[in-house]
């Protein structure tokens, strides 16, 4: 989610020094409603891993679970944006002024939500199953339990 919070406002600020987009309530309200996109995606996703990892093989890793379970919510996952993306498209084009700052920071926050959900927090969701942060502060990462 802070990814999605940094790149929608690093954009927001790109566009304000050079088309003029103004921060105001309706920036607001595509702001929460990206993260509450980008939370429901990534819950999909993380949910579809836990079935999985009930139904692992011995052959497979964690890492293989988390891989199979990204291809199978990937379909779900560019349907439901390219569903949101038509409509924002119409209200782009038939909406007005009044509304396209709303459409276009909705549009952005959308596209960067759908990436971080599927590509980013499933990598997370790997490398802390294996406690590699631990090794980014200095300490020796110990195994993870065993799933059982």
């Amino acid at each position: 989610m802070l990814h999605d919070v940094i790149l929608i406002i690093g954009v927001a600020s790109i566009l304000g020094t050079f088309v003029g987009l103004e921060v105001d309530a309706l920036f607001l309200t595509a702001t929460l409603t990206i993260l509450s996109f980008s939370v429901h995606d990534t819950i999909v996703v993380f949910d579809r891993i836990r079935e999985n990892v009930a139904f692992k093989r011995p052959s497979e890793t964690f890492e293989d679970i988390v891989n199979i379970s990204i291809v199978q919510t990937l379909p779900r996952s560019i349907n439901t944006q390219l569903t949101t993306l038509f409509t924002l498209t119409a209200l782009l084009l038939f909406g007005g002024a009044t509304i396209s700052d709303f459409v276009i920071i909705l549009t952005i926050g959308l596209i960067a939500g759908t990436y971080s959900s599927i590509f980013t927090a499933a990598q997370l969701l790997v490398v802390w199953e294996h406690r590699e942060w631990q090794t980014w502060f200095g300490r020796r990462a110990e195994p993870a339990p065993a799933h059982s």
